[in-house]
């Protein structure tokens, strides 16, 4: 996939329900979302696991995106009006920055390890598609565990 095609919509991580429902109960994730960020076109949603009023925030207002990632140049999580706590971390892939946003019900050590490791697989994997993100979600959800 192209890292850089503006015109491609978002595509839906397929996670199994089981997947879904350890990561809500375990870290209290209830979305991920992955945004490409092309300097010359600004921050894309590329992937994301979850419909949630945030997603749908973002489909209503792309430009949200923009407004969310300046606060990530300072701040490593924020609290939505809506109650949703969003986890803002950054990497690059082929020298195209990525953001990975996650959507939880509060703030934990355990979502930064967590994210941290996600990131870490992510970048091994260095093309991403739904099926790959799939597949890291499945491997590193199953494998961990949850005190």
């Amino acid at each position: 996939m192209n890292l850089v095609d503006n015109a491609a919509k978002p595509l839906k991580i397929q996670a199994s329900s089981e997947i879904l429902n350890k990561l809500e109960k375990n870290l209290g994730i209830t979305n991920i979302l992955i945004i490409y960020f092309p300097v010359t076109i600004g921050p894309i949603l590329r992937f994301y696991l979850r419909n949630t009023n945030f997603t749908e925030m973002i489909f209503e207002d792309p430009d949200i995106l923009g407004e969310i990632t300046i606060i990530g140049k300072y701040a490593k999580a924020i609290k939505l009006r809506n109650g949703a706590t969003i986890y803002i971390k950054d990497f690059k892939i082929s020298n195209t920055l990525i953001m990975l946003m996650a959507e939880t019900k509060g703030v934990s050590e355990k979502i930064e390890i967590f994210l941290d490791m996600l990131i870490n697989h992510i970048t091994e994997v260095r093309e991403l598609d739904p099926v790959k993100l799939t597949d890291i979600l499945e491997k590193l959800v199953n494998n961990i565990e949850f005190n």
